[in-house]
């Protein structure tokens, strides 16, 4: 997996919690994808990613989650998409000087160690930009590790 600079990186699907598991049931039948990484992040969501398809199934994990409010009002499906940087304080700062604020703070998606991203990832955070062009756009600074390449010193 290449590091995602200056192009989407994935899109993030939201859903009710009682319609996750047929969210992700149908993606793999109509979809075919098989690579789900599923676990639950601290901030109370649950959550499902295929990195090879490049989508993220969110679902809030309580009736009262702030999340729940917005999809009431939004509905769920796609919410946005994950534009990669190289640098993401530096892209908040370019954001910023376009008037384009941040949403909510900046976070460390594998920063707790939960599900497998840790194996996958060095770096993986993420700022959601306020909306703009009826876009909702997250910022995300993700770098994938290395592979070993075999050769040994």
């Amino acid at each position: 997996m290449q590091q995602p600079i200056q192009r989407i990186s994935h899109v993030q699907l939201v859903y009710p919690l009682a319609d996750f598991e047929q969210a992700l049931t149908q993606l793999t039948a109509v979809l075919g994808i098989e690579d789900w990484d599923r676990f639950e992040v601290p901030f109370g969501l649950a959550v499902a990613v295929s990195m090879e398809a490049g989508i993220e199934v969110v679902a809030p994990l309580t009736a009262d989650h702030p999340w729940n409010d917005e999809l009431r009002r939004r509905g769920a499906g796609v919410w946005a998409f994950v534009f990669g940087v190289a640098d993401l304080d530096s892209a908040v700062d370019r954001a910023s000087a376009a008037g384009v604020g941040l949403r909510a703070p900046a976070f460390d998606v594998i920063a707790n160690k939960e599900g497998r991203l840790p194996e996958h990832f060095d770096v993986l955070r993420e700022a959601p930009l306020e909306v703009f062009a009826n876009l909702e756009i997250r910022l995300g600074q993700i770098e994938p590790k290395k592979k070993d390449s075999g050769v040994r010193s």
